[in-house]
């Protein structure tokens, strides 16, 4: 009788074994293409939007706070790659977070339908921590240059906050 049950219990564990180890379609985020196979809409081109309501006061109030920030991430990209060494840090500071988040939300959301509104979302997150992240990448101690390596950090984090807002606003045009 210990046999068998031994035998059943080696049975399962091999059986256990091989599920764990044998291969299965991943279910993870796509990280090469942003979020393929997403059910939300992540291309511009396919949202759905209210066109009315893109003209309205408050969506377009908030919009130019967008491109406010836009212009400044772009400036300071530029600067960035001209003069590795520029303290841009300041500058980044001044970028209003808070007011940033809301006016992000306020335009998606009255003017898009859900699943546009959930690939949006999906990529206001993304801004809001390319900011935080660009913020530590410009921290640099006072008179200790940036190494080429913390260099090409800080031009990675601007490109991506550069193309990650330019991408939100493709939404709306």
């Amino acid at each position: 009788m210990s046999l068998d049950r031994k035998g059943a219990v080696q049975q399962l564990a091999v059986t256990l074994g091989a599920l764990c180890v044998s291969p299965a379609v991943s279910r993870a985020a796509k990280y090469g293409d942003f979020g393929v196979g997403s059910p939300e809409v992540l291309n511009p081109s396919e949202a759905v939007k209210d066109t009315d309501a893109i003209k309205s006061k408050e969506v377009q109030d908030s919009l130019d706070k967008i491109r406010a920030v836009h212009d400044k991430v772009k400036s300071m990209r530029a600067a960035v790659l001209k003069d590795p060494q520029v303290d841009i840090l300041g500058t980044l500071r001044t970028i209003p977070y808070a007011d940033v988040r809301i006016a992000m939300y306020t335009a998606s959301n009255t003017v898009f339908d859900e699943d546009t509104q959930r690939g949006t979302d999906r990529l206001i997150r993304v801004i809001m921590q390319d900011i935080s992240e660009a913020e530590l990448a410009a921290q640099q101690k006072p008179g200790v240059p940036r190494t080429e390596r913390k260099a090409e950090a800080l031009r990675r984090k601007m490109q991506k906050l550069d193309s990650g807002i330019d991408d939100y606003l493709k939404f709306f045009s």
